[in-house]
């Protein structure tokens, strides 16, 4: 909505500008009557060239002005080391600069490299916006500060060229012009425009920028300050001059601001008689007034422009020329910027003073300013001091009349301006090269490429005829390679395949895709460079029977599994205690880690056949659930656990009956529906034939209230012998109802001490869990899907809404029931690898394998199988549009922590990191990381804090090194427990050695890779990029 009313503002505003045309020519022949316009050049204002456009791609920097100097506050200035690293990093491209004035020519004439083209701006006219875009076509427009013209900026999005805005900023007043109701909706259009913001611009992110084209790396301001010697000894002569006498400079002074500096030279002059005051106004014009104004009073002043020599009399020196700002800086010790002393002023730039080496004042109104002098305030408290101007007298009295403290404010102003320029250029660059030039001339060789129809024969064909034919291609290849193939192929190439079948089959178009088409067909069976993490999903996997051996274990291990759950729905604490043992016997022997699950049985309706005969229900035939345990299960008569399911059930109904866990299949299972209700009895009709086999059958009713508590006795028993016993990694909270039951939990484990690190998941496994689903997440540490127990109808739409609450939480989503046939089967049927693709592109963080695992046939098989198939349907993971997603839901302001995450996650992308690296005590850091889900691995560096119970000494980490295994995409390592978390360099440089020969080891990381590390150091987080050697 606010795009369509930004589209009619704009069409209002074009109309406006087409028509005032004529009346805007005819000023620019008054500004150039006036000498405000070139009288040769000013036609380029109106789009009308002055030069030939060379062949080959063309990229525009364009600034309004360059003020009275060639100081690097200044748009153009700003952009000149970013051009000529263009130039020498891109020879094949032709630069053109552009600004509005003739001040702006005359300065930047002499400062650009000489094989960039100049030309002036044209004005923000349709016709001259148009001429100019036509004639030069650039690749790529740089728009310098706030330079906001909707003309220009939608027209350059019309004819494809990619927009970046540098040095972006926004003064308060202009803010309050651009977010007017009326006026917001074009603006909020304008910057959608745009491909890439620098540096930080707050304004901007209120203007409803999106947040994901703001990018910092460091301000343009402190760029590549040119302190050569060649400007020192342009002024030799006026060097001797000032030899042996007291100086000060007064610089970008505005109108009104030259009564106060004259009053604070008659101030110290009355104590240094031969006191130089050098004035630079903002505009050289002004600078003529004063010294006018000045000689009327008597005063002996030296006018630059009249090349006045300063004479023994002369007290007063002012400068009313362009581009020399730079070199008086280098002249004199002490330096107040202007622009700061008069209510409503905004300040100017204090770098270049900084980098000659002034002790810098300045005024008490610095606007846009007020972040560099607090970012060298930090650095050094030195550097910069803010006065108003009756203490600036005092002040500059205080600095010329002690040598060593003049000389320690300038060794400051200094230090802090290198600290803060080291690599801006390069790091503007970058973001630049990566986000606009690359994409620039990607377009430039698609402009003039036709769409080709994927289906040629079938012009008027539908969208539902071209999935199905997109689907029939894919199959018939598929089926072609599998004859072709032999067996052993096609086993190997079966995850991918069907994770291919299900990404195309789902939506050719997706937003939750990112394919590149036209897809190559035979690529498909092509097999994936192998990987040391199976994939960055994680799998979930139950011990039992057929999985509880060390060498069953193992294999599991090595196939991916890393979460051990233990079901108590079955088995006692005995028989769990020694498939643990062979657990840990198997980490030992595979060095895996792996943590451990708990699930609890929680308020589950139970079917005891003590004699455990096979039961027979014939379809239409009548069966009583009766509370009465004492009678024998039969197929007339079902024995539950719970006497008030009467009282919860109503005819018409549907209760599920089954041992899906022993079993693995539906075909043991039976659907009744409920008739009538006869006291404690609820009679049922049989809904389809089936055989019940065992001595326990689950009974499931996903629409009723059962008043049975979450964790029941035996539950909280298991969980204070067992569960404290094996500090217990996790608990899956079975029939999980209320977010009450999770705080109940929580409470319990705190009693138990050793537990009070365990993370509680939430099973949700019927209608009561669904309705309360967010507090439910509030509460919990993760969330459990259970889909069996949810039906079938609507459990699609339940899993992507519960994913997605999940995953903007920033807690783990774990699906179950996914490959149910693999429990008999060596491999999944089509739709069950469709499911699984299906939730790792939902952004489910784990898969969890009940019986398929715990009395499956292939459980190590299962395991290898899901781990490809997520490993494959990773690979098509819209990680760009899921990162705007959550920056978007996360909002302003972020919390610190995930400002870093986001920014780390941001770097690794950009420069192509294979591998994340995040020093975390508490583990917290490394899962905010993983939340934006990174293409690479993040491998969480846990650092191990000592704590103590008043008892006994105790090193924490492991528990946060174990629950980082359920996260998608996070791989944790333990580190030594005598390198802290926050530590010295040396120390932290002593841990990223060790973490960096892990990902070596285990192939993750090779030489030349990037590496991104996230850690503390002190009080700052640091996100930093290395390059790894040989």
């Amino acid at each position: 909505m606010a795009m369509e009313r930004g589209e009619l503002i704009y069409k209002i505003y074009r109309a406006l500008t087409y028509g005032l045309s004529p009346l805007i020519q005819l000023h620019l022949r008054w500004r150039k009557f006036r000498g405000l316009e070139h009288p040769l050049r000013w036609r380029e204002r109106l789009g009308v060239p002055s030069l030939s456009r060379p062949p080959g791609p063309l990229f525009w920097f364009h600034a309004v002005s360059l003020g009275n100097s060639s100081s690097l506050f200044r748009e153009g200035m700003c952009a000149i080391p970013v051009i000529k690293c263009c130039i020498e990093r891109r020879p094949d491209v032709t630069v053109l600069m552009t600004t509005t004035t003739t001040s702006a020519f005359e300065v930047i004439k002499h400062q650009l490299p000489n094989n960039v083209l100049y030309q002036f701006s044209p004005v923000d006219t349709p016709g001259a916006i148009d001429a100019f875009l036509c004639y030069w076509k650039p690749s790529a427009i740089m728009l310098m500060e706030s330079e906001l013209w909707p003309n220009l900026i939608i027209g350059a999005a019309k004819n494809q060229i990619a927009l970046a805005l540098l040095n972006a900023r926004i003064s308060a007043k202009s803010y309050d012009s651009w977010s007017q109701p009326f006026v917001n909706s074009l603006t909020l259009l304008m910057l959608s425009k745009f491909l890439l913001i620098l540096p930080l611009a707050i304004r901007f992110q209120l203007l409803q920028c999106p947040p994901f084209i703001i990018n910092f790396c460091g301000d343009l301001k402190y760029g590549n300050i040119d302190t050569n010697e060649g400007d020192q000894r342009a002024l030799e002569e006026l060097q001797v001059q000032l030899m042996n006498r007291k100086i000060w400079m007064a610089s970008s002074i505005h109108k009104g601001e030259e009564k106060v500096m004259l009053g604070v030279h008659s101030a110290l002059k009355q104590v240094h008689p031969d006191i130089i005051t050098i004035i630079v106004p903002r505009h050289p014009q002004h600078g003529k007034q004063i010294a006018l104004e000045l000689e009327k009073d008597g005063v002996r002043v030296a006018l630059r422009s009249r090349h006045d020599k300063i004479m023994p009399g002369t007290n007063i020196y002012v400068v009313d020329t362009l581009g020399e700002l730079q070199k008086f800086y280098r002249l004199t010790p002490i330096a107040v910027i202007g622009g700061s002393f008069l209510p409503g002023s905004a300040g100017h730039n204090i770098s270049e003073a900084a980098a000659a080496g002034c002790a810098i004042l300045t005024g008490p109104y610095i606007g846009h300013f007020s972040h560099m002098a607090t970012q060298m305030q930090r650095l050094n408290p030195l550097s910069v001091l803010q006065v108003s101007g009756y203490i600036l007298v005092e002040a500059l009295s205080n600095l010329l009349s002690d040598a060593k403290l003049l000389e320690e404010r300038q060794e400051a102003a200094k230090q802090a301006y290198h600290s803060l320029s080291c690599g801006i250029t390069e790091n503007v660059w970058s973001f630049l090269d990566f986000h606009i030039f690359r994409v620039a001339l990607a377009n430039k060789g698609k402009k003039n490429v036709k769409n080709v129809n994927v289906v040629p024969s079938f012009p008027c064909i539908s969208a539902a005829s071209s999935n199905f034919l997109s689907f029939a291609m894919v199959s018939a290849s598929i089926g072609i390679h599998l004859y072709i193939f032999n067996q052993k192929s096609i086993l190997e190439s079966l995850p991918r395949m069907l994770t291919v079948v299900a990404v195309v089959t789902a939506n050719m178009h997706s937003n939750h895709l990112l394919l590149e088409e036209p897809i190559r067909m035979a690529s498909i069976l092509e097999p994936s460079k192998a990987n040391f993490f199976p994939a960055m999903t994680k799998i979930v996997g139950t011990l039992g029977p057929k999985s509880r051996s060390v060498e069953a274990i193992s294999a599991c291990l090595k196939a991916g599994m890393s979460v051990a759950r233990f079901d108590f729905s079955w088995g006692d604490s005995e028989y769990h205690q020694e498939t643990l043992e062979n657990l840990k016997a198997s980490i030992k022997a595979t060095k895996k880690l792996c943590a451990v699950m708990l699930d609890t049985v929680g308020a589950e309706l139970q079917v005891v056949n003590k004699r455990e005969t096979p039961i027979s229900l014939k379809e239409d035939a009548i069966v009583t659930l009766t509370p009465h345990q004492g009678q024998e299960a039969s197929n007339e008569v079902l024995p539950i656990n719970f006497g008030g399911l009467a009282k919860a059930v109503k005819k018409g109904d549907t209760i599920f009956v089954g041992q899906y866990l022993f079993t693995g299949s539906e075909t043991t299972s039976v659907w009744l529906e409920v008739d009538q209700v006869n006291g404690d009895d609820v009679i049922c009709v049989v809904k389809n034939s089936a055989t019940l086999a065992g001595s326990l059958f689950t009974l499931h009713a996903s629409q009723v209230h059962i008043d049975m508590p979450t964790l029941t006795d035996k539950d909280k028993e298991v969980i204070s012998t067992w569960g404290v016993q094996n500090k217990i990694d996790f608990i899956s909270l079975s029939y999980t109802r209320h977010a009450e039951d999770v705080r109940e939990a929580r409470e319990f484990l705190s009693k138990l001490g050793d537990l009070s690190q365990t993370q509680i998941f939430a099973k949700i496994e019927n209608v009561e869990g669904l309705t309360h689903f967010d507090e439910i997440l509030k509460e919990a540490d993760g969330i459990i899907l259970s889909r069996g127990n949810l039906g079938s109808l609507q459990v699609f739409l339940f899993q992507k809404a519960a994913v997605h609450k999940c995953n903007m939480a920033g807690k783990p989503a774990v699906v179950t029931r996914v490959v149910d046939s693999m429990t008999d089967n060596l491999r999944p049927t089509r739709a069950e690898a469709t499911d699984v693709a299906n939730a790792v592109l939902d952004g489910t963080d784990a898969i969890l394998l009940g019986a398929e695992t715990l009395r499956g046939l292939y459980p190590v098989e299962t395991i290898s199988t899901v781990g490809k198939i997520c490993a494959e349907a990773g690979k098509v993971f819209n990680q760009d549009l899921y990162f705007k997603k959550t920056v978007k839901f996360v909002g302003e302001p972020m919390t610190h922590l995930e400002a870093i995450a986001s920014s780390a996650v941001r770097a690794a992308i950009k420069v192509k990191a294979s591998v994340i690296i995040c020093f975390t005590s508490s583990g917290r850091a490394a899962r905010l990381i993983a939340k934006y889900r990174p293409t690479m691995p993040v491998l969480s560096v846990v650092i191990p804090r000592l704590k103590t119970n008043q008892l006994k000494w105790s090193f924490s980490g492991a528990f946060e090194a174990r629950q980082s295994l359920i996260v998608r995409g996070l791989f944790p390592m333990l580190a030594d427990p005598r390198h802290p978390a926050e530590s010295n360099n040396a120390t932290n440089e002593s841990v990223l050695k060790v973490a960096l020969d892990h990902g070596k080891a285990s192939g993750v990381i090779k030489s030349h890779d990037r590496v991104v590390v996230c850690q503390k150091v002190g009080d700052a987080s640091v996100v930093k990029i290395i390059e790894l050697e040989d």
